[in-house]
């Protein structure tokens, strides 16, 4: 089931990367508003969500590369939370990041956001795909092998 879930935010990574390439004024502009309002609670619920599906799968090795996925899963987490917990900062760390730079760095940014989730994408889907090999060392002649 966990792979499943992992495959299936893995499609829907990919999607927003492809949107962010091809929309990257959209998305510029709604960040924007979901910043200054309430709705930034319901971004941060599902970065939350990501990170634990992931951390679950991982934890579970249920899918291939465990660290790598931990780690964006943790990491995905911890955004989350701060995002609830103190929405300022986020706030000011998002001016600070995109909102004070000039429109076509704005624009940029989007974009090479939008190739970084594509990418991410892809390997969470490699990942459920492929199963975690556990390597064990044979007591007959010490080679180790794929299990």
């Amino acid at each position: 089931m966990l792979r499943g879930l992992v495959l299936v935010l893995g499609v829907l990574v990919i999607l927003v990367g492809v949107s962010l390439v091809i929309m990257p004024g959209w998305w510029l502009n709604m960040v924007k508003t979901s910043v200054d309002t309430s709705s930034i609670r319901l971004w941060s619920i599902a970065g939350i969500v990501f990170g634990v599906i992931l951390l679950l799968a991982a934890a579970a090795r249920e899918i291939s590369m465990i660290w790598l996925m931990g780690i964006i899963g943790a990491i995905s987490l911890v955004f989350g939370l701060v995002m609830i917990i103190e929405p300022s900062l986020f706030r000011s760390w998002t001016d600070t990041m995109f909102f004070n730079r000039p429109p076509h760095t704005q624009i940029m940014m989007a974009v090479i956001g939008g190739l970084v989730r594509i990418v991410l994408g892809a390997l969470m889907i490699v990942a459920a795909v492929n199963r975690p090999v556990r390597v064990v060392i044979s007591r007959g002649h010490g080679l180790p092998h794929a299990v």
